[in-house]
């Protein structure tokens, strides 16, 4: 068995104290249109532990029947298809080298949640994931014997909830949900949870996504090329920030000056594998320009200088301003370099 404290009765208390310990904690449920088509993602983990004090952690996704869990749970799809919790879905679940308490699972799903923030560029439900203890062994099958029976106190919404009540909450087609992106974004959020340097990076990006968030899709690049209101400056700049503490993170200090900007690209090379001569792209008055990632990083420390004016940048109000493209593009690369390290590490 998995559990290691097994006294009932099972409340939520129990769980919040500590006193109970479980290896498995589910985190969501979708259910899925032509599963038939899919090529799940899986992930192999190495031997090392990156992450010394929560051990090693591995959020997965695996095709799955559930049975009596106290209720059938119906939601409609995009395509008006109803499903229910008893068809064959995707658990997405963390899985623990020993049993840690509900304490720590709370801790490694928030990071996962900033990870599916920063997925999404930004457009993820506001609903913070909870996780849900599970016991025993399954094959195939999450019955009512794999699930901890009792609600657990879910924050986000202040109130009591049940597995039955979060499961179900997606319906999607094996399209939309499978294929190489799965297997980089559980690859990417094994390496978050298990390395605090990249939990924090995240944490900061998914806090730029939070605060000021630029319509990525606008097909109107005069849109990009705008300056933030004035009402809105304080967010943008605050977006800009945490973006570029995003990268400062990866680089595990206070980024130098251009002159020594060869320490930068080495660093990289050296702790993820990552080339920062490869191009990106930025948009340039109402252009697209390709630039290294270097050039494109010190780009954002610029104006980062001239925001705050730091680094004997210019003082004049008019250095100060900022426009939406250069809050997106602080953004985007800021989630380039975090998925590509941790995909890398």
């Amino acid at each position: 068995m998995d559990l290691v404290c097994l006294d009932p009765p099972a409340y939520s208390a129990s769980l919040l104290s500590g006193a109970c310990k479980f290896r498995r904690y589910a985190v969501s449920g979708v259910t899925v249109i032509g599963k038939e088509y899919a090529c799940l993602p899986t992930v192999r983990l190495g031997s090392e532990k990156r992450g010394v004090s929560l051990g090693r952690a591995l959020a997965t996704s695996e095709f799955v029947s559930t049975i009596g869990l106290g209720g059938t749970v119906t939601c409609v799809g995009e395509d008006g298809v109803e499903h229910s919790s008893q068809d064959e879905s995707i658990i997405q679940y963390m899985e623990f080298s020993r049993p840690v308490s509900y304490a720590t699972a709370r801790k490694c799903v928030s990071r996962l949640y900033d990870m599916s923030v920063v997925w999404e560029h930004g457009a993820f439900s506001p609903d913070r994931l909870v996780p849900w203890p599970m016991v025993g062994r399954f094959q195939g099958i999450i019955g009512s014997k794999n699930m901890w029976p009792h609600a657990v106190y879910n924050e986000s919404i202040g109130d009591m909830s049940s597995w039955p009540a979060l499961f179900g909450c997606w319906t999607t087609t094996a399209v939309e949900t499978m294929g190489d992106r799965g297997a980089s974004v559980l690859t990417s959020d094994e390496a978050v949870v298990n390395s605090d340097r990249f939990a924090i990076a995240a944490n900061f990006l998914r806090a730029s996504y939070s605060v000021f968030l630029v319509d990525i899709w606008s097909a109107d690049r005069k849109y990009f090329l705008r300056y933030v209101d004035e009402c809105d400056y304080g967010l943008a700049c605050s977006a800009h920030w945490n973006a570029y503490k995003c990268i400062e993170e990866l680089y595990t200090g206070q980024l130098p000056r251009p002159g020594d900007a060869s320490h930068v690209r080495e660093k990289f090379e050296r702790m993820y594998h990552v080339d920062l001569e490869e191009q990106w792209e930025i948009l340039v008055s109402t252009e697209k320009v390709k630039l290294s990632l270097l050039h494109a990083i010190y780009r954002v420390l610029t104006k980062r200088n001239e925001i705050s004016g730091h680094g004997g940048a210019s003082r004049d109000p008019k250095a100060k301003r900022i426009r939406m493209g250069e809050v997106l593009d602080a953004q985007l690369l800021a989630r380039n370099l975090l998925i590509t390290c941790t995909s890398h590490s």
